[in-house]
């Protein structure tokens, strides 16, 4: 019972959140904004809204919300209430990246493998996937391992110190 209750309060918090900023309220901490915009978002717990979701993902961004950043980047991405721009999306998703978000970095190594939205660049590729592997997500070893196949001594050793420069700033 105290499980369902805690889920349940959850649920009823973030609506809040949604209905707040809905109404003009003020929401000052990134991870309410980031609900917020996740509800306007999904339009679980509030009316659907992607344009919304779009000013709290920003609102949170700027407030140093990785995971806003990330939102974000996909919106872009899918052209999910915006026209649809793989630059922008890629611009977003990288400063995800920079930030320590994992799911971004995984994202932005395969634009960067793919050419999308970014010039390819399989340095950067590698770069990004050595940088999950290292964190202890094993998500990215696959890709790692299939990018290295395809890179010179020389580029893997360049973008080995690359992964360590932005473990290293994080």
């Amino acid at each position: 019972m105290g499980r369902m209750k805690t889920a349940v309060m959850a649920g009823v918090a973030t609506c809040v959140l949604c209905a707040t900023a809905q109404a003009g309220g003020v929401l000052h901490y990134p991870g309410e904004l980031y609900a917020a915009g996740m509800q306007c978002l999904t339009g679980n717990g509030a009316e659907q809204n992607p344009y919304r979701a779009m000013q709290m993902f920003e609102k949170a961004a700027a407030r140093g919300s990785a995971e806003a950043e990330k939102a974000i980047g996909l919106m872009y991405l899918r052209g999910i209430g915006v026209e649809e721009d793989a630059g922008e999306g890629a611009r977003w998703l990288r400063q995800a990246a920079e930030h320590g978000d994992i799911e971004a970095q995984v994202i932005y190594a395969d634009l960067c493998l793919n050419g999308t939205g970014v010039d390819l660049d399989i340095t950067q590729a590698y770069m990004w996937y050595k940088v999950v592997v290292t964190r202890g997500e094993h998500k990215a070893v696959d890709s790692l391992r299939w990018v290295s196949r395809e890179m010179s001594e020389d580029d893997i050793r360049k973008a080995e110190e690359m992964a360590r420069e932005q473990l290293e700033y994080r």
